[in-house]
């Protein structure tokens, strides 16, 4: 009985001693209590790719993928709204378990004649803690302001006119823009029979006007006009970095035909 009495009371002491250690470190101005180091955050990132096909209609048809981040802890960042919205539409992330990338898919036709300028309006993905509903910006798309069909006489200058591309916008600041022209008998890069093509960066002209001595020569005459615009964007005050690339096809079906007529003025 003694035995175990005296073990009672040197726990008690220890556990005393212990304490008392732990107070007298306490006091100590180089003694520190700290939490983890937290953890690398991976950035949220956002790429969105509009192509579209303006002729005798205008085919529209966006791909987006986000990558949702993640946080201190390592765990993916929560959305209050996963849904990219394109129109009227909203498009719901495709997810797939092998991957961390959220993929979204749009498309849509319109049966304007690819006559004038366009927009297409785009509201993103909003994260927890961002204010709803997300930014809305307007995609400016340009647009023929000539009929698909065009006449092209003999002995004068082809005209081709393009809606105004837009100017500088604070809400939509532009990255880079480039354009080129082609003249052949096909849109089609790949075509062999491609008469003559026109490049340039920056805005892309109002109207192309291409000189007849170009093209006296060559056979077969050109058939189609294809204008082929590539753009990109930043969206600023978004939670998270967003860029928008805009690849834009424009065609004409061009008919040669004698001279002595104005029907391309």
């Amino acid at each position: 009985m003694r035995n175990v009495v005296r073990k009672a009371v040197a726990r008690a002491l220890a556990a005393m001693a212990l304490a008392g250690s732990l107070i007298t470190y306490a006091g100590c101005s180089d003694f520190t209590l700290v939490e983890p180091e937290p953890g690398p955050r991976a950035e949220t990132l956002m790429g969105i790719a509009l192509h579209v096909e303006r002729s005798g209609a205008s085919r529209y048809e966006l791909r987006g993928l986000l990558f949702p981040g993640t946080d201190s802890r390592g765990e993916p960042n929560e959305f209050a709204d996963r849904a990219l919205y394109v129109e009227d539409s909203a498009v719901q992330p495709r997810v797939e378990s092998s991957s961390q990338l959220w993929g979204y898919d749009w498309e849509e036709t319109r049966e304007d004649g690819g006559l004038h300028v366009d927009s297409i309006r785009i509201r993103l993905p909003v994260p927890v803690g961002a204010q709803l509903p997300g930014i809305t910006v307007g995609i400016p798309i340009a647009g023929r302001e000539d009929p698909e069909a065009v006449t092209w006489v003999q002995g004068e200058d082809l005209r081709l006119h393009v809606s105004p591309p837009p100017g500088p916008s604070p809400r939509l600041p532009m990255l880079f823009s480039d354009w080129a022209l082609e003249l052949g008998e096909t849109c089609s890069n790949a075509g062999s029979g491609r008469a003559l093509r026109v490049a340039g960066s920056g805005a892309h002209p109002a109207e192309f006007r291409v000189p007849w001595e170009w093209l006296a020569g060559v056979t077969p005459a050109p058939t189609v006009a294809c204008l082929r615009t590539i753009s990109a964007y930043r969206i600023p005050g978004a939670p998270y970095r967003v860029e928008v690339s805009l690849a834009l096809h424009l065609s004409w079906r061009i008919t040669v035909a004698a001279g002595g007529s104005a029907a391309n003025k």
